[in-house]
């Protein structure tokens, strides 16, 4: 009676419904999706309206069997043309991004490449200058010590100089004490022999002489002729 009431043709509300609902499933879906979900098509959750339908009119759907999709030779091929050209597409795709992807990784290695060199470089050249600076350090060193030895050099030969000219001095002096010593000692024995020392020393002085000249002539040349004026 139910069945009666509410339907005049089951089957084809049952196709009817189907159909809304397999609309409903490719129309929330793309192309790529409708064919990646298809196997849906086997559960009872894809078929509401269906399922719906059925109870109002008497009947539960148990169970769903789907055995593929089948088209017109026309849809057909241009739905292999779609596929075949999404997969040359998908393809290229691919093999574009593969090749971006080893461009990315060469420029990234030539670029670490690069960095590496201008690393080692810059790191030769900096044991360049350092090696640089430490000669000249070396040299300035170098050059401040025979400065220094030079000047310990001049500083000892004036120092022996006057260490020399100290004692040449002193033997003098010590010359001179002994000569004195030696005069003192003879005026004393002279004086103890009652000699009279005043006339002694006035004799002395008396008999040195007050001036001393020297004259020289060339070979070959006439006599000189000179002439003393004597200090009154």
């Amino acid at each position: 009676e139910k069945m009666l009431d509410n339907s005049n043709d089951p089957p084809g509300d049952f196709i009817s419904a189907a159909g809304a609902d397999i609309m409903a499933f490719g129309a929330s879906r793309t192309y790529e999706e409708f064919l990646a979900d298809s196997n849906q098509f086997g559960e009872l959750s894809t078929f509401p309206i269906l399922s719906e339908r059925m109870e109002s009119i008497g009947y539960r759907l148990l169970k769903v069997v789907y055995r593929g999709y089948d088209t017109s030779g026309q849809l057909q091929n241009m739905q292999e043309n779609a596929i075949s050209t999404r997969t040359r597409l998908r393809l290229e795709f691919d093999q574009a991004q593969q090749e971006q992807a080893n461009m990315q990784m060469r420029l990234t290695a030539e670029e670490k490449r690069a960095q590496q060199q201008q690393k080692l470089e810059e790191s030769k050249k900096y044991h360049q200058q350092k090696l640089a600076a430490l000669d000249y350090e070396a040299k300035l060193k170098q050059q401040d010590l025979e400065y220094k030895a030079k000047l310990s050099q001049k500083d000892e030969s004036h120092s022996q100089q006057i260490r020399h000219k100290k004692e040449m001095d002193e033997l003098d002096v010590a010359k001179m004490q002994q000569i004195n010593s030696a005069r003192l000692n003879m005026l004393q024995q002279m004086k103890n022999l009652n000699v009279d020392l005043t006339q002694f020393l006035v004799a002395e002085v008396g008999s040195k002489p007050t001036q001393h000249m020297l004259f020289e002539t060339t070979g070959g040349g006439a006599s000189p002729h000179v002439h003393i004026n004597k200090n009154r």
